[in-house]
């Protein structure tokens, strides 16, 4: 029994008809999670780990560690400052320079995965869309994120999924996603 992190697609559904604070939260939840998965994959034991109750920084520096590329680190980072932000300051909202400085902590791969996502939504649009610098800061924020989990499962996924007893450690079985069957 394998534990499967969410399609692309359904990451992307999951923001319909939120607010800001919920694309931001729901992001960061998401990704969190892959982090936790990719860390439970490489690791014998996750369980003297989690009762460290390191912060979100510390598991992103350890999934590193245990070979996760260092170029993601600071977009995965980066939207979890934005997370904290969000759950942490009324009020709180997406501006045009949070979602660029969140940008610019990207890796090339995920900055060009960011435009080609946008590049699409505008190839299937009917009426005339901005461009992707001109885009309103959530719509941006979206396709940033879906950039930062895609690259981030791309790397789960070549180097195997986590055994659902040891994600059970960070919480992941309460997601609803441990399902029999081969990994993808």
């Amino acid at each position: 029994m394998a534990f499967e992190p969410i399609p692309v697609e359904l990451f992307f559904e999951s923001f319909s008809g939120e607010d800001e604070l919920g694309v931001v939260i729901r992001a960061h939840l998401h990704v969190e999670s892959l982090v936790h998965q990719y860390i439970a994959a490489k690791v014998f034991d996750v369980k003297p780990l989690k009762k460290l109750r390191l912060d979100f920084d510390i598991w992103v520096d350890i999934a590193c560690a245990l070979g996760l590329p260092s170029e993601v680190a600071p977009g995965v980072k980066s939207l979890g400052g934005l997370r904290n932000k969000f759950a942490h300051r009324p009020g709180q909202v997406l501006t045009r320079e949070s979602v660029g400085a969140l940008y610019e902590t990207l890796s090339p791969r995920s900055k060009a995965a960011a435009q080609h996502s946008y590049k699409n939504l505008v190839d299937r649009a009917e009426d005339k869309r901005p461009s992707f610098r001109e885009v309103d800061p959530k719509t941006k924020f979206c396709l940033i994120a879906i950039s930062v989990y895609a690259n981030l499962l791309i790397e789960l996924e070549q180097n195997g999924n986590a055994q659902p007893e040891a994600m059970a450690v960070f919480g992941g079985a309460q997601q609803g996603n441990v399902e029999g069957g081969a990994a993808p």
